[in-house]
């Protein structure tokens, strides 16, 4: 799904601005969120796929239950494929 990896850039674009600004990661998606931030809203499609923060500014996708990717969790935005999957977006 196209609409998930470019959610997850665009979160992933936030946190190194962010980082640049602050000398810090984000801990919270509402540090990257409306006035100040990166984003106007947080991005995820609940029905398909959501995003989070994890540790020092990795960027979380997650497909939703009743998608095929369920069952794999959260993944690193870094690379965003799971051995002999793929990448988790595909999955939603």
């Amino acid at each position: 799904m196209a609409a998930c990896n470019a959610d997850a850039v665009s979160v992933e674009t936030a946190v190194q601005d962010f980082d640049t600004v602050h000398r810090y990661w984000p801990t919270s998606p509402n540090q990257l969120v409306g006035t100040g931030g990166e984003l106007e809203d947080w991005p995820d499609n609940p029905r398909y796929y959501s995003i989070s923060l994890g540790a020092n500014g990795t960027v979380d996708v997650a497909a939703a239950p009743g998608t095929p990717g369920h069952i794999l969790g959260p993944q690193d935005h870094e690379t965003y494929t799971v051995p002999g999957v793929g990448n988790i977006c595909a999955t939603v």
